[in-house]
């Protein structure tokens, strides 16, 4: 099977083989790495060597904090704007689809929302440019999502937002590209696209962003609490920060984060041009310039077409193609554990379906 879920997403083959194998003696324990406890000198070196390993990995300067920490992606949402505004502060979000639309409600809850994108914030088939960003100038810092995983909207550029801290939502992208950590405040990911299981969200901040003295944020968001309990306040992800320090493993030995990119533009290269070439059998709205990298929706002619699509893809060993619920269609999800084969495959059986299609 070749799985093209959006997430949780595709991990790689030998990592998982790896973690089968020592399933039940981790590292000659006597006892399963989901049994280790979290007190245990044992744990605290996994996790040390866990971070040590994606600091090396992505270039994270030393005065950035690495957390792993349970709740999801989806739980940041309240927790940012709970540590950094206040009632009545105004902060900026931008917002190109699902996700960045989904923080930037959930943020209206505790301070005022300035959307930055205003112009052009009900058009998910663009990312905006940064002349269209209008940026408070009392702003508490900006908000956007680098990668949309529904819309298949990326941002090929950082956003320049002055001296405001600038927070970015990484969990579709993250690990897929070299990026410049100090340009970012804070950057958050869900584990469940590159990282590794579900259940866990990296966290990425610079330490002068940690002073708030709130006294009224609950304690499992309170960042400042969370850095000073190297991410233990309660019991952490055990299992998910295992994976993860076994595929930044993996990815030192493919090469690095440098190899990691040149595969995937080859390979959301390849499943492109399949749409491109269709001759308009399979459509994609997204402007060339923001297609994702990552995650790319499509459509076809009509809703039982796109039912017939994904059944006969699913005979052929292609899972994970159904669109998301709020938006339907079809989608390809491009992990950085999905092999060049398992897309070529892919794009081979697109062209076989359409000119089947065609021919009938």
């Amino acid at each position: 099977m070749y799985n093209f879920s959006p997430g949780p997403g595709v991990l790689f083959h030998d990592v998982l083989e790896y973690v089968q194998m020592e399933m039940l003696n981790w590292k000659n324990s006597g006892i399963s790495i989901l049994e280790l406890n979290h007190r245990s000198p044992e744990f605290r070196s996994l996790l040390m060597n866990t971070k040590h390993k994606l600091r090396l990995l992505m270039n994270i300067p030393a005065d950035y904090e690495i957390l792993f920490l349970q709740g999801g992606a989806t739980q940041m949402f309240s927790t940012i704007p709970l540590n950094f505004a206040n009632k009545n502060d105004k902060v900026d979000y931008i917002v190109n689809g699902y996700w960045s639309n989904f923080a930037a409600k959930e943020a209206s809850k505790f301070c005022n929302v300035n959307i930055s994108n205003m112009s052009n914030f009900n058009d998910y088939t663009i990312c905006p440019d940064q002349k269209d960003l209008k940026i408070s100038s009392e702003s508490k810092y900006v908000h956007y999502c680098d990668n949309e995983t529904i819309h298949g909207c990326e941002f090929d550029y950082v956003p320049d937002v002055g001296d405001k801290p600038l927070i970015c939502d990484m969990s579709s992208n993250f690990l897929s590209k070299l990026i410049d950590i100090k340009k970012f405040a804070m950057i958050y990911a869900g584990s469940h696209k590159n990282i590794g299981p579900a259940g866990m969200v990296l966290v990425i901040i610079r330490r002068n962003m940690l002073t708030n003295n709130k006294n009224d944020i609950p304690t499992m968001l309170n960042l400042v609490k969370l850095c000073e309990a190297n991410s233990m306040l309660n019991t952490p992800p055990i299992f998910p920060i295992y994976v993860a320090g076994l595929t930044f493993k993996k990815i030192f030995d493919m090469g690095g984060i440098h190899e990691i990119e040149k595969m995937r533009d080859l390979k959301a290269q390849k499943l492109y041009n399949t749409i491109d070439n269709s001759n308009g059998f399979y459509t994609y709205r997204m402007q060339p310039q923001y297609r994702s990298k990552m995650n790319v929706p499509f459509q076809l002619k009509n809703e039982q077409l796109e039912h017939e699509f994904i059944e006969q893809a699913k005979v052929q060993g292609f899972i994970g193609l159904n669109g998301h619920h709020s938006v339907g269609h079809c989608r390809v999800s491009l992990y950085n554990a999905m092999t060049m084969d398992g897309v070529v495959k892919l794009c081979n059986f697109m062209v076989e379906f359409s000119t089947y299609r065609v021919l009938c």
